[in-house]
């Protein structure tokens, strides 16, 4: 059945990853989650908070982009360690290529950030 739920199949466990429509980035004919990049980008020890999103490319279409706030103990971590981080557990194609560290996370007006 259909739910639109992305998921990834572990053993005998079914996990939901996203979202299949408003989370998908097409980079190049490859599909790219913007959860599962935002969620490897959150394990990381010095990130607090990040959104992923695709941003148009001449060649691709669209790359993955990423926007992060580091935890208060972590300012020496900059984009180059947080791009290895990804590219060591995601496929090239979803590693994101700009990342841009924030000093606060962004909110709307209704006080809610867009993650």
């Amino acid at each position: 059945m259909r739910t639109g739920d992305r998921v990834q199949v572990s053993d005998d466990r079914v996990l939901i990853t996203g979202r299949l429509d408003s989370d998908e980035i097409n980079v190049g004919g490859s599909k790219v989650s913007a959860g599962v990049v935002r969620g490897v980008l959150a394990g990381h020890p010095a990130v607090a908070w990040a959104r992923v999103t695709g941003r148009r490319a001449p060649v691709l279409g669209r790359m993955v982009v990423a926007e992060v706030v580091l935890a208060p103990s972590s300012v020496d971590t900059d984009e180059a360690a947080l791009v290895r981080w990804c590219a060591d557990r995601l496929p090239e194609h979803a590693v994101p290529r700009r990342i841009r560290v924030l000093t606060d996370i962004p909110v709307k007006e209704t006080l809610k950030s867009d993650v």
